[in-house]
């Protein structure tokens, strides 16, 4: 690409009004290829249903086979997840929020390579928070029931889930931070995020392929991928100063630890808890609340060299959020009549709207 064809994109990332008429554009298109694919598709009887495509030995590793053997099936698993046609939605998902992060700092390819480090040892961190999920459910018994009382559910949450994964995060990303720890604050609070969107990738790549489905990619864009990335974002850049203090006030980092484990087992309980379902619509709110505590150093510690030069983080969240959105709608409308596609998308997407808002306002002066 020549440097004044992306100086003219670097603009139009900039320009509010040339962004909402893109955004117009891409749903203007999706919406008729959506009604004719649709319409020919039904008249073929050619509806490319979902269910029934995946191979049968595609369920969880059993813990009764053993520790080795389950991390045999587990990497076997991992494997055909990649190998799926949902890595596509889940690798999109990934690079918008990926190419928002980086927008932070200059571009610089040694950076880039360090942050797709990150991003692979993001992806290892949820491989080991799976094997760590199956001891401690299917070998320890400690999982989820909902007869049982609220503070046992809870502590599920919060002692199983939200600990084993912000510690597994935080444990690939400390080699980083080691690294990283006479670097910028900016370096560190990146890599951070992008460690924790490599664990978003994997789990993605896991809900799409279980519910034989990639369309709560654009909810998950705006919902579980930033809480990952946030969280281990904050935390990390927490872990970061603890290492480059040389331990010193290790107190603070543990407060911050234990608060993003909470936040995080909050987050599971709302969404997750029979008792908390009617304060269910409260987890967006608590999702940009985290991201938000986590864009404030981002903000604050941004490197503004060159930032003229750069394509702003609007940008990406406005452009990436309209593909994503309309290309689950295009395949919506092939597993069944329009009208139904049409329906369950709006309905996800309005809910989500708000939320999309809040990003929008966080990256408008950027």
């Amino acid at each position: 690409m020549t440097s004044s064809r992306f100086q003219k994109i670097v603009r139009l990332s900039r320009d509010r009004g040339a962004l909402i008429k893109a955004s117009l554009v891409i749903a203007g298109g999706s919406l008729v290829l959506s009604m004719i694919l649709s319409a020919v598709l039904a008249s073929r009887g050619t509806l490319f249903l979902e269910a029934g495509t995946l191979p049968a030995w595609t369920t969880l590793p059993d813990p009764a086979s053993g520790y080795l053997a389950m991390a045999r099936d587990l990497v076997r698993l991992e494997g055909l997840l990649l190998a799926s046609r949902f890595v596509v939605p889940a690798l999109f998902t990934t690079a918008v929020w990926a190419a928002i992060l980086l927008s932070f700092r200059s571009p610089d390819r040694r950076f880039l390579l360090t942050g797709l480090a990150a991003l692979l040892l993001g992806a290892a961190a949820a491989i080991l928070a799976s094997y760590a999920a199956l001891v401690q459910e299917g070998m320890r018994g400690f999982r989820f029931r909902a007869e049982d009382p609220v503070m046992r559910q809870f502590l599920y949450f919060i002692a199983g889930v939200s600990l084993r994964e912000e510690s597994l995060k935080l444990l690939c990303f400390a080699p980083l931070a080691i690294v990283l720890r006479r670097g910028r604050p900016i370096d560190a609070l990146v890599l951070a995020g992008l460690t924790g969107l490599g664990f978003a990738f994997q789990e993605n790549l896991f809900v799409f392929f279980f519910s034989e489905s990639g369309r709560s990619a654009w909810i998950r864009l705006l919902t579980s991928t930033v809480l990952h990335f946030s969280l281990t974002g904050f935390a990390g850049f927490a872990l970061w100063h603890l290492i480059a203090r040389r331990f010193w006030k290790w107190e603070e980092f543990l407060v911050v630890f234990l608060g993003v484990v909470f936040a995080h087992a909050l987050h599971l309980s709302l969404v997750g808890m029979p008792l908390l379902a009617e304060y269910a619509v409260l987890a967006p709110i608590l999702v940009a609340a985290i991201a938000y505590a986590y864009f404030d150093p981002m903000r604050e510690n941004l490197d503004a060299a060159g930032l003229h030069r750069r394509p702003s983080p609007l940008g990406y969240f406005v452009i990436g959020s309209a593909v994503l959105a309309c290309a689950i709608l295009v395949t919506s409308s092939m597993g069944g009549p329009f009208r139904f596609a049409a329906g369950d998308f709006s309905a996800s997407v309005a809910s989500m709207i708000p939320l999309a808002f809040a990003f929008i306002s966080r990256f408008r002066d950027l």
